[in-house]
C-alpha cells in the first residue's frame, strides 16, 4: 500500500476546496438569476396593462330641426332607420382594434416564455452549482483516512 505524502495531500485538498468556492459561487448565480426572474415577474404583474388605443368614429348626420315656418312633413310609407344606442364601429377600426388586442397578447405571451426560460436556465445553473460544491465535499471527506473504531471488549484477544 502506497502511502502519499503531506505536501501531495495538501495540495489535493487545495484542489477540492477551490471545487467547492467555484461551486458555491456557481449557485448563487443561479439562486440571482432566479432572484431576477421573481423581480421581473413581480413587475410584470404590478405594471396596468397599457390601454388601447383606438377609436370609433360613426358617421354623424345632423339632425333635422324643424323650422317654425316649415309646412308639417307628410308621412310616407317607407319607414325611417332609428338610430342606434350605440355607434358601429367601421371595418377599418375593428381590424385596428383586433391588430393591438392580438399584439397586447403577443407581448405579453412573449414575456411569460421568456420569464419561463429564465427560470428554467436560474435552475439548472444553481443545481449544478450545488451539485459541483457536494462532490467537492464528498471528495475531501474521501481522502481523509477513517479511524478504526477502539475494539469493545468481547472483541478484546484472550489473554
Amino acid at each position: 500500500m502506497s502511502v502519499q505524502s503531506h505536501s501531495s495531500r495538501v495540495a489535493d485538498n487545495t484542489v477540492r476546496l477551490s471545487g467547492a468556492l467555484i461551486g458555491l459561487g456557481v449557485f448563487f448565480v443561479g439562486v440571482g438569476l432566479l432572484f431576477g426572474v421573481y423581480r421581473l415577474a413581480q413587475t410584470l404583474f404590478e405594471t396596468p396593462a397599457p390601454p388601447l388605443r383606438f377609436s370609433v368614429t360613426s358617421p354623424a348626420a345632423p339632425s333635422p330641426t324643424p323650422s317654425p315656418t316649415a309646412p308639417a312633413a307628410r308621412p310616407t310609407g317607407v319607414p325611417s332607420p332609428l338610430p342606434s344606442a350605440t355607434p358601429s364601429a367601421t371595418p377599418s377600426a375593428t381590424s385596428d382594434a383586433i391588430s393591438q388586442v392580438s399584439n397586447s397578447l403577443l407581448g405579453f405571451a412573449r414575456q411569460w416564455l421568456l420569464l419561463l426560460l429564465m427560470c428554467i436556465a436560474g435552475s439548472f445553473i444553481a443545481s449544478r452549482g450545488i451539485e459541483l460544491f457536494f462532490r467537492a465535499c464528498a471528495a475531501m471527506t474521501a481522502g481523509r483516512p477513517t479511524p478504526s473504531p477502539a475494539p469493545s471488549e468481547n472483541e478484546k484477544a484472550p489473554e
